[in-house]
């Protein structure tokens, strides 16, 4: 096995961090559920293979309705909805009409939600509160079964092994085999002193994957095992199954990924580079297992799963790839077949969908027309004096793209620039002689928007003391201290007897 792991590019940062997420779809087409701390909800189209022909449909949705982070989000596969719950207890479940989503059932109990899980067949889901609350109900919102746990039994979470049996697990080690209607078929004991905080299973599957919060994961073919299969000795804080149960991912906060089998012997091991003070946030395997999916923060890494041993030939090819800064328009100066080069090139397509340009073909991307759609907003600058930056929505985040400083408070004109964000990313080091504040001569814009060169010792953030505005105030002053503050002189030649008459008067 190997993780081909694809370069930075500018969609693989976004603002603000995010903090769950999730993947549904076939293994060349899905979509991609991602929470975040300001608790929007992103949907994003994937595409594991380069697609044949664009399109004009919309690619990203920023779904807005959470007050607070979004804690989980889980799809319901079989019907196509999307369940969001949040760090308040509200859960929302989402469902798709045309070219838009909007919420089709609300749920709040005002107690935090600690995990959500659909049937296999779509038509129910296994809500666990903080409060020992266990809850199943139908997709169209009616409760099905509930029950309240007593104080000693700490739920902590719960899945669906088919569409009739379900798990709870619990704090303290237990777990419960119950019906769809909640009569308690078996109980046992998986493990003395430790507290389960995870349990995952593929789909309408017996097996299961347990995490305890010290690391150690646990694997059951059935529930009445005797003996789980047992890895240790990492410090896993996560885990997921591949939608065919063949291989699971666990991995730590610091970026250690194993993967095992279903027997908990490891199969591959990688390390993705985790800064200083950041940890892995979430994860999740897409396209049947041949992508997988990680969050650093505001930071996603997606890397091709290659099951068994790639070929000389695929390894070479991504090889020569990452040599040339994962660029494949630099492969036309190698000396190489054209077959080869198409083959190198390939590499660049990215899975996660997305349209927000490199910082070499902003330029062209503001200033021309294009297929897709790209849905924006202007966000005020607070720190940055009288400044806005232009922000393309992105898998409930945003990718500043633009910013633009206003340079005139009588006359609408801005000076526009390409947003520093993206000079600092590390998939742009190669063009660090590109200044950020450089300014965008863009044609064919606004009536009210005037696009200017900066000069070369102007302030980024105050404007000219010789604009407009201030010279109107100095003269406007001057103008009130000759007429009204200025004492009236007599032996001044501007003295006139008449005007000192009527002013006597």
């Amino acid at each position: 096995m190997r993780l081909a792991w694809e370069f930075d590019w500018p969609g693989s940062r976004i603002e603000p961090a995010i903090t769950s997420l999730s993947w549904t779809g076939d293994g060349e087409h899905g979509q991609l559920a991602a929470g975040s701390e300001s608790g929007v909800v992103g949907i994003t189209l994937t595409h594991f293979s380069r697609p044949s022909t664009s399109d004009s449909t919309r690619y990203n949705f920023n779904l807005r309705g959470h007050h607070s982070a979004v804690s989980c989000v889980t799809w319901n596969k079989a019907k196509g909805k999307l369940a969001s719950s949040d760090q308040s207890g509200v859960i929302y479940v989402w469902a798709r009409n045309d070219e838009r989503w909007s919420v089709e059932l609300v749920n709040e109990r005002g107690v935090k939600v600690k995990d959500v899980s659909w049937s296999i067949c779509g038509t129910a889901a296994l809500i666990c509160y903080e409060d020992n609350f266990v809850l199943i109900g139908s997709a169209s919102g009616q409760r099905v079964w509930s029950t309240n746990y007593p104080a000693q039994q700490s739920v902590a979470c719960g899945v669906w092994l088919s569409a009739q049996l379900v798990v709870i697990a619990f704090l303290n080690g237990n777990l419960h085999l119950l019906s769809n209607d909640g009569a308690n078929l078996a109980e046992r004991k998986l493990c003395e002193g430790e507290e389960i905080i995870r349990i995952v299973s593929p789909p309408n599957d017996e097996r299961m994957a347990i995490l305890v919060k010290s690391g150690i994961v646990f694997i059951l073919h059935s529930f009445d095992q005797v003996e789980p299969y047992i890895f240790e000795d990492v410090g896993v804080s996560m885990i997921d199954w591949t939608s065919d149960g063949k291989y699971l991912a666990a991995i730590t906060p610091h970026g250690e990924i194993y993967i095992l089998d279903d027997q908990a012997r490891l199969i591959h091991r990688d390390c993705l580079h985790v800064p200083c003070g950041k940890k892995v946030s979430a994860f999740t395997f897409a396209h049947d297992g041949r992508a997988l999916i990680v969050a650093v923060g505001g930071s996603i890494h997606v890397a091709r799963v290659f099951p068994r041993v790639p070929s000389l030939y695929q390894l070479l090819s991504y090889k020569v790839w990452t040599m040339i800064g994962g660029d494949g328009e630099k492969v036309e100066g190698l000396a190489i077949p054209r077959a080869e080069k198409d083959t190198i090139k390939e590499y660049d397509h990215h899975i996660i969908r997305c349209e927000i340009p490199p910082i070499s073909r902003v330029h062209n991307f503001v200033s021309s027309l294009s297929d897709s759609r790209s849905y924006c907003t202007i966000k005020w600058n607070v720190t940055g004096g009288r400044s806005f930056a232009m922000c393309l929505e992105h898998m409930g985040g945003l990718v500043s793209l633009l910013l633009g400083r206003l340079a005139s408070r009588f006359v609408p004109r801005f000076d526009i620039s390409i947003h520093p964000s993206l000079c600092q990313s590390p998939c742009v080091s190669h063009l660090s002689h590109l200044s950020p504040l450089s300014p965008l001569h863009i044609s064919g814009g606004f009536s009210r928007v005037e696009d200017t060169s900066l000069p070369p010792n102007r302030s980024s953030v105050l404007p000219n003391r010789s604009s407009l505005w201030r010279r109107s105030a100095r003269r406007l002053r001057t103008l009130i201290s000759r007429r009204v503050h200025r004492p009236l002189i007599l032996n001044s030649p501007m003295y006139h007897p008449i005007c000192a008459a009527q002013t006597s008067k």
